[in-house]
């Protein structure tokens, strides 16, 4: 799990963590910071997201996302009421696997994330 921040302009997210997630498509987190970061939910694109055990509405959104170690950038995000008042994340292919080389070490309990380019490296143990 990282630490991480939404932004959108000025108004930004409190640190709240995010579950690396390989099986998530997209960046999702719950609708509450859409709010928190002042995002009209009538002005977003709907969807939905199916996973183990869910199917759950979604509405998409650009946002800056920030994790320390690793930066700051934008990212078509799904925000869902499934997950309000959870404040956790999930960073899924698009927006995170992307961008980062990840790397996961089961028995070490181990995960780490880089960027070849520009030498980030964030480790924290698994589990």
């Amino acid at each position: 799990m990282c630490a991480v921040t939404l932004r959108n302009g000025r108004q930004r997210t409190g640190s709240f963590l995010s579950l690396i997630d390989t099986g998530a498509d997209y960046c999702l987190f719950p609708s509450d910071y859409l709010e928190e970061i002042g995002i009209d939910r009538s002005t977003l694109r709907p969807g939905t997201v199916q996973g183990v055990s869910i199917d759950a509405g979604v509405l998409y959104a650009n946002v800056d996302l920030a994790i320390e170690g690793l930066g700051e950038w934008t990212v078509y995000a799904g925000f869902s009421d499934y997950w309000r008042g959870q404040h956790v994340g999930f960073l899924g292919q698009v927006g995170f696997f992307d961008r980062f080389t990840v790397s996961f070490d089961y028995r070490k309990r181990k995960c780490e994330v880089s960027d070849e380019a520009d030498s980030n490296l964030l480790s924290a143990p698994n589990g």
